[in-house]
């Protein structure tokens, strides 16, 4: 099965997400928040792309750049405090 780049981030995005619902299901939420914010920044940068939604490009950038920044800062705090 080969995926053309535009669906494989759609495929990765899902994926975080859904390894993000089971981090909430084991009661660790900021690891659960990691991949939530990974997943959507994935099928946000992917929407961004689409053009039935060139209308709505300009948020779509600001949330993507949002969800982008939160997994950073998530990923940075977890290494520091979580593991060392």
């Amino acid at each position: 099965m080969l995926l053309n780049a535009h669906k494989r981030q759609y495929v990765f995005g899902s994926l975080f997400i859904l390894f993000g619902i089971y981090q909430l299901y084991t009661n660790d939420y900021l690891e659960f928040g990691l991949y939530v914010s990974a997943g959507l920044a994935f099928i946000g940068n992917a929407l961004i792309a689409e053009p039935s939604l060139a209308a709505h490009r300009r948020w779509l950038i600001a949330a993507d750049w949002f969800f982008i920044i939160l997994a950073s800062l998530l990923f940075l705090y977890l290494i520091r405090y979580r593991f060392f």
